[in-house]
């Protein structure tokens, strides 16, 4: 399934929410979003993971390297952007 960057966004921001139970909306989206919320390495990565499921994507590892909500969605958007190649 493709998706448009604004429903990327969107799935991310429920994700957070209902996962994390977290508000986005406090936070900068272009710093570190762990020190922003106080998430742990393993936050993180659950984090990632609920991203992955829930837009049934396959993303390379390097993703865990996003530290921003900006990275995060931009490396989402790359991985789509070569899926729809």
């Amino acid at each position: 399934m493709q998706y448009r960057e604004e429903e990327i966004k969107e799935k991310i921001i429920f994700i957070v929410k209902e996962e994390m139970g977290l508000d986005l909306s406090l936070i900068d989206p272009d710093r570190d979003i762990r020190d922003q919320v106080f998430l742990d390495s393993m936050q993180l990565t659950e984090l990632y993971a609920a991203v992955v499921e829930e837009l049934n994507i396959q993303v390379p590892l390097s993703i865990m390297s996003a530290r921003t909500f900006n990275e995060i969605l931009k490396a989402l958007n790359a991985e789509f952007a070569k899926l729809a190649v």
